[in-house]
């Protein structure tokens, strides 16, 4: 019931979970499974040191910076990237703009699979190159979700051509500002907090 309250706080540090808590529990569950143990864990380790050494000693051997003052600014940027990669990403599906599909009595949707992405996404300032460059096109979500596999830089022209081919179709895209998507995003946790109404 609190969600829409405590959920910012929970989104400052989902990048340091990944990082630190996220990682090792994939690795624990993945070397069972494979047979490149070694090179998995090569990989693993170098990956920690790498972002270690970016992170942490770079800053401290080459301008000498004290330890507290990397630790400080490790952890606000880690917050900040991590509340704006959560709300890009969350933002765009979790939404009061858009729809939450329900299936039917044979787990099937009434719609095809492109017309689920249009109706479950939000594409926010889907026209602004600094919005596209910022967030490496998550703002143009619908072409993302549409073609995974086209660089960033081509979704505002992907975008533009799903509008097109949704308004020939009578399908209305939910195109929405940045504030409306962060607004929106809040609304609807606000929303599933309160008891529904029959």
């Amino acid at each position: 019931r609190l969600q829409w309250i405590y959920a910012p706080a929970l989104y400052l540090f989902v990048l340091l979970f990944l990082a630190w808590g996220g990682d090792f529990i994939h690795l624990k569950r993945e070397l069972p499974q494979t047979k490149r143990k070694l090179a998995v864990v090569g990989e693993f380790l170098m990956a920690k040191v790498l972002h270690v050494s970016v992170a942490v000693l770079a800053p401290y051997c080459w301008f000498g910076i004290e330890l507290e003052v990397i630790a400080l600014c490790y952890l606000v940027a880690s917050m900040a990237t991590s509340f704006l990669f959560v709300i890009v990403n969350v933002g765009t599906h979790l939404n009061i703009h858009t729809e939450m599909v329900c299936p039917d009595e044979s787990d099937g949707i009434p719609h095809d699979w492109a017309t689920h992405q249009a109706l479950t996404t939000v594409d926010w300032s889907p026209q602004s190159m600094i919005a596209i460059a910022l967030t490496g096109g998550a703002n143009a979500h619908l072409a993302h979700h549409l073609f995974p596999f086209a660089a960033h830089c081509h979704n505002a022209g992907l975008a533009a051509l799903a509008g097109d081919a949704a308004a020939a179709h009578g399908l209305k895209l939910n195109v929405i500002s940045f504030k409306e998507m962060l607004l929106g995003h809040f609304a609807l946790l606000l929303k599933y907090s309160r008891r529904p109404t029959r």
